[in-house]
C-alpha cells in the first residue's frame, strides 16, 4: 500500500510540475524580452544618434549587445574605439555604408588650447586589419619628432606641426606626407611615427599639410556577420553576439526548435491557450507513462541500474565523446591540462615567433603535435583568424590544425600536426644547414608544393600575406607544409584589392603593399619569388647588419643587369650539370616576373604553378632541349629597380 501511494504521490507531483511548467517560461520569456529590448536599443552619444550593431556602449549596454571588437566608450559627447590595444576618437559614422572617420586619441585635439603630452611610445597608428579596411580616400603622413632647433626653420618650409609636452618641456612636433619624406633624410629627426589621414587636396605651392590629424581618416568595417544581422532585422529582431560561440545572434528570439522565432509581447490569451494544451497533452502522456511504470517497475529499474553501471565502466569512451561535442569550427577541442600533459608540462619549445612560442607534444592516442601558446600580444583575432581559417582548409601542403582551446580560457592554444624536418630557412640558413639535404632537386619540389598551396589559398580568396622560408615546413621525405595563418586574410572575390596596414615580415614584403597599402593576391607572388631567389642563393632575404639592402633588391639588380647567375649558392651543380643550369636560369627568370615591381605584370599562382612543373621536368624527363613557356601577364620581363622599397 505504501508502494502504491508513493508512486501517486510522484505521479501528482509531475503532472502539477508539467502543467505551470509552461506559463512559467512564457512569463520569464516575457521578462527575458523586455529586459533585452531596454538593454540593447539604438544608442546616443553627443551628436551621434541611433547607434546599434556591432556597435555597443560599455558604459550602458551588456557585452552581448555588440561585436567585441566595436566596444564604444562615451565621454562627455565624445565617443572613443579601441583598436588593437589603441584608442582613437571616432569622428563619423555612416552605418548604412559601414565608414568610419577616426582619428587616434594621442594626435585629436578636443581643446585646441590645451596641449597634449607626446607620446611615451613611438608607435605606428595601427587598426585590426580583420575588421576594418582602409579606404582610398587616405594617404600617408610621418609625424617627426626631436628634429632639433637648428632644423625647424627648414621644416616649417614643406610641413605642418604641432607642439607637445614632454616632461616639463614642449617639443615641436612636424607632419610631412611620405611623399616629402625623403627630403628629411639627412636631417635626423629622432623619432617618427606613421599616420594615415585624409588626403590632401589644398592646392598652395608649400604642399602644407593643413590641419589633417583633426580629420581623421577613413576606415570601412566588415567581417561582423552583416548578412546574418540584415535576416534578424527582416524578421523583427535586434543584432547582437554570442561570445561563446564567436557569431551574429538574433535578440528577443525564442525557440527550442529553431532557436530563432520573432519574440513580442505575449499577451493574456495566449498564455492561457498554451497553458490550456500544454495541460492536456500532458496530463494525457503522464497517465500512460504511470501505467507503463506501474506495469514494468522492477524490469525498468533493473535495467536502468545494469545501464548505469555499464556507463560508468567506459570512462574513456564518455571522454572521447566529450571532446565529440566540444568543439571550434569543427576541430577538436582541448583543455589547457590536456595540452600541459601533452607537452610535460610545455618543457620542450622548438619554436618561437611573433605571435607566440611553440612546443613539442604527444596525445594520449599517440598522435604528435606542435602547440603554438599564442602570446599576450598575439592577441584573439591572430587566434581566431588562423582558426577559421584552417578549419575548412584542406590540402597536402598545409599543415593540418588538430584543435584548440577555448578562446575564452586564460590561455590560447592552436594543435597542430607535428612536422619532424623543421623549416625551409633552417635548412638554408640555420641549425639544420646541411646542403646535402637540399640539392636542386628538393628545393626544386619545395618550389613546386610551396606553389601548389599557395594556389590552392587562392583559388579559396585567401592570401597568406607572410610567405617565407620560415613558415615553410618539411617532413621527413622533404614535403612541405606551408604554415603560419595568424595574419592570413580572406579577400574579397568583387574586388580588385583592399587598402589595410601592412603586416608581414621585413624583406619580404610587396612595395605597393608596404608603402601605399594596397593588399592583392600578388603580394603573395612577390613573397614567393623572394621565396625563390633564396632556395637559388641560399642568401638570407633580409640582413640585420645592411637593412637597407634586402635580397629581393640584389636580385632585381642583378637580373636586370645579367648577372643572377654569380650569386647561385655553388653546392648546386650549376656549372657542372646542363639541366641544373637549365632550370636554375628558367627559375631566376620566374623569380624575376614574381618580383616586378608592378603587382599587375607578375602572373598569378596559378600561372607560376604551371611553369614550375614544366621547369621540374626538364631534370625528370632528362630533356636535352627543353621547350618551356613561362607564361605571364606581359610577353616581356621588365623589373623595375628603383620600387621595390621595403
Amino acid at each position: 500500500m505504501a508502494k502504491v501511494s508513493s508512486q501517486m504521490q510522484l505521479a501528482f507531483t509531475v503532472i502539477i510540475t508539467f502543467i505551470f511548467l509552461p506559463l512559467f517560461f512564457s512569463q520569464f520569456l516575457v521578462t527575458a524580452d523586455q529586459m533585452y529590448t531596454s538593454s540593447c536599443k539604438p544608442f546616443s552619444c553627443g551628436t551621434f544618434t541611433n547607434l546599434k550593431y556591432p556597435f555597443w556602449n560599455v558604459n550602458t549596454q551588456p557585452s552581448y549587445c555588440g561585436h567585441p571588437q566595436f566596444k564604444l566608450e562615451c565621454q562627455k559627447g565624445h565617443l572613443i574605439i579601441e583598436i588593437n590595444s589603441q584608442k582613437f576618437y571616432i569622428l563619423s559614422i555612416n552605418q548604412s555604408s559601414q565608414l568610419l572617420r577616426i582619428s587616434r586619441e594621442d594626435f585629436y585635439d578636443i581643446d585646441p588650447n590645451h596641449k597634449k603630452y607626446c607620446p611615451k611610445d613611438y608607435i605606428n597608428v595601427d587598426v585590426d586589419s580583420h575588421f576594418f579596411n582602409y579606404t582610398s580616400n587616405n594617404e600617408n603622413y610621418t609625424a617627426l619628432y626631436e628634429c632639433g632647433h637648428l632644423l625647424q626653420h627648414l621644416i616649417l618650409e614643406i610641413s605642418d606641426g604641432f607642439v607637445c609636452r614632454k616632461k616639463d618641456m614642449m617639443q615641436a612636433v612636424y607632419v610631412v606626407s611620405n611623399s616629402k619624406l625623403s627630403d628629411f633624410v639627412t636631417m635626423n629627426c629622432k623619432n617618427r611615427i606613421t599616420i594615415p589621414g585624409i588626403k590632401n587636396t589644398s592646392t598652395n605651392s608649400s604642399d602644407v599639410v593643413m590641419g589633417f590629424l583633426n580629420k581623421g581618416f577613413e576606415v570601412r568595417w566588415s567581417g561582423v556577420g552583416e548578412e546574418k544581422c540584415r535576416a534578424c532585422m527582416r524578421s523583427g529582431a535586434t543584432c547582437g553576439f554570442d561570445r561563446s560561440k564567436i557569431e551574429v545572434t538574433c535578440l528577443f528570439k525564442r525557440s527550442a526548435t529553431a532557436k530563432v522565432v520573432v519574440a513580442g509581447a505575449w499577451n493574456l490569451k495566449k498564455k492561457l491557450l498554451v497553458g490550456g494544451i500544454s495541460a492536456v497533452l500532458l496530463t494525457l502522456a503522464m497517465i500512460a507513462i504511470i501505467y507503463i511504470y506501474w506495469r514494468r517497475h522492477n524490469n525498468h529499474y533493473a535495467g536502468s541500474y545494469a545501464q548505469s553501471v555499464k556507463l560508468t565502466s567506459h570512462p574513456s569512451r564518455q571522454e572521447s565523446q566529450r571532446f565529440d561535442r566540444n568543439q571550434y569550427f569543427g576541430v577538436q577541442y582541448f583543455t589547457c591540462d590536456d595540452l600541459k600533459a601533452a607537452t610535460n608540462d610545455f618543457s620542450d619549445q622548438i619554436g618561437d615567433g611573433a605571435s607566440g612560442d611553440v612546443f613539442y607534444g604527444e596525445l594520449p592516442d599517440g598522435r604528435r603535435i606542435a602547440v603554438k601558446k599564442i602570446s599576450d600580444n598575439g592577441r584573439l583575432d591572430l587566434f581566431l583568424n588562423e582558426l577559421e581559417t584552417l578549419s575548412y582548409l584542406s590540402h597536402p601542403n598545409l599543415v593540418s590544425l588538430y584543435g584548440c582551446t577555448s578562446s575564452r580560457g586564460p590561455d590560447l592554444m592552436l594543435v597542430y600536426e607535428y612536422v619532424t624536418n623543421g623549416t625551409v630557412y633552417e635548412h638554408l640558413h640555420g641549425d639544420r644547414e646541411t646542403h646535402e639535404n637540399l640539392p636542386w632537386s628538393t628545393r626544386m619540389n619545395i618550389a613546386v608544393e610551396t606553389a601548389s598551396a599557395l594556389k590552392y589559398l587562392h583559388a579559396s580568396n585567401i592570401i597568406h600575406r607572410d610567405i617565407k622560408t620560415s613558415n615553410i615546413l618539411l617532413d621527413a621525405n622533404f614535403h612541405v607544409k606551408l604554415a603560419d595563418f595568424g595574419i592570413s586574410r580572406i579577400f574579397p572575390s568583387d574586388q580588385s584589392h583592399v587598402f589595410t596596414n601592412p603586416v608581414g615580415t621585413r624583406g619580404y614584403v610587396a612595395p605597393e603593399y608596404q608603402n601605399h597599402r594596397e593588399l592583392t593576391h600578388k603580394s603573395d607572388v612577390f613573397n614567393f619569388g623572394v621565396v625563390l631567389v633564396e632556395l637559388i642563393t641560399s642568401i638570407p632575404a633580409y640582413d640585420a647588419c645592411t637593412p637597407d639592402t634586402n635580397l629581393h633588391k640584389i636580385a632585381t639588380t642583378r637580373i636586370q643587369n645579367q648577372t643572377m647567375h654569380e650569386l647561385v649558392d655553388n653546392t648546386l651543380g650549376y656549372d657542372l650539370d646542363s639541366d641544373v643550369e637549365e632550370m636554375v636560369n628558367l627559375v631566376i627568370e620566374l623569380a624575376g616576373q614574381c618580383l616586378h615591381g608592378s603587382r599587375e605584370a607578375r602572373p598569378t599562382m596559378h600561372e607560376v604553378l604551371i611553369a614550375l612543373q614544366d621547369i621540374q621536368r626538364v631534370g625528370q624527363n632528362d630533356m636535352q632541349h627543353a621547350d618551356v613557356d613561362i607564361q605571364g601577364p606581359t610577353d616581356e620581363i621588365e623589373l623595375l629597380a628603383q620600387s621595390t622599397t621595403t
